[in-house]
């Protein structure tokens, strides 16, 4: 039951580090996305 459990934290630790690099990339493109679109209105 222990074994499993580490198991689950270590798998769920590994979806939230993906989870985390997934997003923040998702973030710097859109604030990229932003200062192109801003930078081609002047």
């Amino acid at each position: 039951m222990r074994k499993l459990l580490r198991e689950l934290t270590k798998s769920l630790a590994g979806l939230q580090h993906f989870v985390i690099t997934d997003f923040s990339s998702v973030i710097t493109s859109n604030k990229n996305l932003i200062r192109r679109d801003h930078f081609s209105r002047y």
